[in-house]
């Protein structure tokens, strides 16, 4: 009788930890769902963050290629206007160059005219102190 009661305690014994451990089956897959169902929230709440925050990206990407597009087209009109400036100061230094060249060629002239003028004033005065001379001993 020892044996069977030996037995009979053995089967109740695995009896009660099959259960304890179904209920903690139980648990664990109830855990488990507990935690997809959370995870699956989260993955829905996660999925209208990431369309919020493309939505955005795509926003100041389309602003910032807006700025970019703004600023070239200015930087495009003020290398014009640069290149304007430079082609006409170039050509005024050209002017001036030219002017300076052409003053230094009267400067020459002038006084190529006044060294002229002197000699035949010279002359004219020689001549007629001549004359002058001539005209004294007559009388």
């Amino acid at each position: 009788m020892t044996d069977r009661l030996i037995v009979f305690l053995n089967i109740i014994i695995w009896l009660v930890l099959a259960f304890l451990a179904y209920l903690k089956y139980k648990k664990t897959v109830k855990d488990l769902k507990k935690t997809q169902e959370a995870l699956e929230e989260s993955k829905k709440v996660l999925e209208v963050q990431v369309r919020a925050r493309t939505q955005q990206l795509r926003e100041q990407a389309e602003n910032l290629r807006e700025e970019n597009e703004r600023k070239t087209r200015d930087l495009k009109q003020r290398l014009k206007e640069l290149e304007k400036f430079h082609q006409v100061s170039v050509g005024r230094e050209l002017k001036m160059v030219e002017l300076k060249r052409k003053i230094r060629k009267m400067e020459v002239q002038l006084r190529e005219t006044d060294l002229a003028i002197k000699k035949y004033a010279g002359k004219s005065n020689g001549s007629k102190t001549k004359q002058n001379k001539k005209s004294n001993r007559k009388s």
